[in-house]
């Protein structure tokens, strides 16, 4: 906050975010319009978030499980072909880039020994760490009107995704709360520090959830 707020928003969720939702809607055109583009697209999109930062990558999957609960096994293989073809496109130029400036020694040293002694901060195991987060996300569903309504709407669109799976309203329901579970599976492996840039991603699907709870919850009249 002494400068300016520059750490703030340079932190990896900040462009991930937008990366992420960004390939969530051209997975909903690919399902709407069939284009290969889309797909590819998809997965491009993900894969530079995962440049970013690799717990990104869990929107992969999350991805895979919408398709094959909306739209059935055929067009799931499909979408895994394709949008594997664009994920894989930007790590791999990452990496060209990289080993051309002699630099993967560093990179080695930055992606992967520096997150293990990270992910050991505090000697924490597995279950300490789930705990602080349970206590964390149930701090802000108890405080902040965001995380209380989209996380009602969560348990309200479980509902709707198993009775209503073929329909709009039960499409969008699925959408939020798979994406909202792996926001939620990228935060929980980010390690012991819950700092609360950490918890960015997943106002994006609470924001759908929320506005999806307020649309059955009063659908009946137009203006909503």
């Amino acid at each position: 906050y002494g400068y300016g707020g520059f750490l703030e928003r340079s932190v990896t969720e900040t462009f991930i975010i937008p990366l992420a939702a960004c390939a969530i809607w051209a997975t909903v055109r690919w399902l709407d319009r069939p284009r290969a583009v889309l797909a590819v697209g998809a997965g491009v999109l993900i894969g530079t978030a995962v440049v970013f930062k690799q717990t990104a990558a869990i929107y992969w999957p999350a991805l895979i499980v919408w398709v094959a609960w909306t739209a059935g096994a055929k067009r799931t293989r499909q979408f895994v072909w394709l949008s594997l073809v664009g994920l894989l496109i930007t790590p791999i130029v990452a990496f060209v880039w990289l080993w051309s400036a002699g630099a993967l020694d560093a990179a080695y040293t930055t992606l992967v020994s520096y997150n293990v002694a990270y992910l050991r901060l505090g000697n924490e195991g597995p279950l300490e760490i789930l705990n602080r987060f349970a206590h964390e996300v149930w701090r802000r569903q108890r405080d902040d009107e965001l995380w209380a309504i989209g996380s009602l709407g969560a348990v309200v669109g479980c509902v709707a995704a198993l009775l209503r799976r073929g329909s709009p309203s039960g499409r969008v329901a699925s959408l939020g709360v798979i994406w909202f579970a792996a926001a939620l599976i990228a935060l929980a492996a980010n390690g012991p520090r819950f700092f609360t840039t950490y918890f960015m991603p997943p106002q994006i699907p609470l924001c759908l959830l929320a506005a999806w709870l307020f649309d059955v919850a009063m659908g009946s009249s137009p203006r909503w």
